[in-house]
């Protein structure tokens, strides 16, 4: 049956984007929870496959070499989808768990087994397609991150500044003429040469966060680190995946803060950003009930029981 528990007894398979740190928290959550190897692998289609083939001809011919993961497809074989805004890619054979929206029209596929979503947008989005939604939980599981990874770090930075990898440049050049530029940490979320721990332990050494990077939101929000959206022209998508994410979480949809040379000129300027945002800067609402709803709806067996989701010591 699609969506068991029992068909993965020795892999699963997974879709992610690679050598970002948000959609890179999928392999390390999912093996970090089910304890199994995780293997990349795409949704199975005929359009996308063919035009694979013709692009690693195209890499082969001009010496690009090739890379086994770019047909790494299963045509029957159930594929997880989880972190990340690729709800809009899934296919027949493939389980989704936590993944949202890019765009409020993003195609949905009804035949896919939806066990959970991000938030309220991705589960509307669903009910258009003419999905049956009866039994599909809200959460992005980023959230389960403090269950598996307890960073041994004290928070040592006021601020850290995360910057979407689209934004990085200009906020590394504006960041760069601060005067007060050592009492902030400014995070990249590439991953080629970083670890997802090493990144983790990097957020939860900053004592509040600024971010335009979705789970660069998230993750602090985990570990019960203030954290606020900075205005970006630059991210791919209507909006849909913070607002998604904010209404899981209770938090309502606010403007994005702007980083600017005033502003992020003094630590008490940029102390300012949060004033009068404590309701918008954390979730509103308990993330055990998410996080037990997430282990309950996760379509492989975990090492962690969901009743026992909230009885680590910084979660209490």
């Amino acid at each position: 049956m699609k969506g068991s528990k029992d068909n993965y007894s020795l892999m699963i398979d997974l879709y992610y984007f690679r050598d970002n740190y948000g959609d890179e928290l999928s392999p390390y959550l999912i093996a970090g929870l089910s304890g199994k190897k995780v293997r990349f692998c795409r949704p199975f289609s005929w359009k996308r496959i063919t035009l694979d083939v013709a692009i690693c001809c195209r890499d082969i011919l001009f010496g690009r070499g090739f890379h086994n993961f770019s047909l790494a497809y299963a045509r029957t074989a159930p594929v997880v989808l989880a972190v990340g805004s690729i709800v809009g890619l899934a296919r027949k054979n493939c389980i989704i768990w936590g993944s949202g929206i890019t765009y409020r029209t993003d195609p949905i596929e009804p035949g896919a087994c939806y066990r959970a979503v991000r938030g309220p947008l991705t589960l509307r989005r669903l009910r258009e397609a003419g999905c049956d939604v009866s039994g599909v939980v809200m959460g992005d599981p980023g959230l389960l991150l403090p269950l598996i990874y307890r960073p041994k770090v004290e928070p040592c930075h006021e601020f850290g500044i995360i910057a979407h990898n689209n934004d990085r440049k200009r906020f590394e050049v504006l960041l760069e003429r601060s005067s007060c530029r050592d009492k902030f940490l400014f995070i990249s979320l590439r991953t080629n040469r970083k670890s997802v721990e090493k990144i983790t332990d990097e957020i939860c050494s900053c004592r509040r966060i600024l971010s335009s990077s979705l789970h660069g939101l998230i993750v602090p929000h985990a570990y019960g680190i203030p954290a606020l959206r900075m205005e970006s022209h630059t991210i791919p998508g209507d909006g849909s995946k913070f607002e998604d994410y904010f209404s899981s979480v209770g938090i309502k949809t606010y403007s994005p803060v702007t980083l600017n040379s005033e502003n992020c000129a003094s630590l008490e300027e940029m102390g300012k950003l949060f004033n009068g945002m404590e309701k918008v800067s954390l979730p509103q609402v308990d993330l055990y009930s998410i996080r037990k709803q997430l282990l309950e709806a996760a379509p492989f067996p975990t090492v962690i029981e969901p009743e026992k989701s909230a009885q680590l010591e910084f979660l209490l």
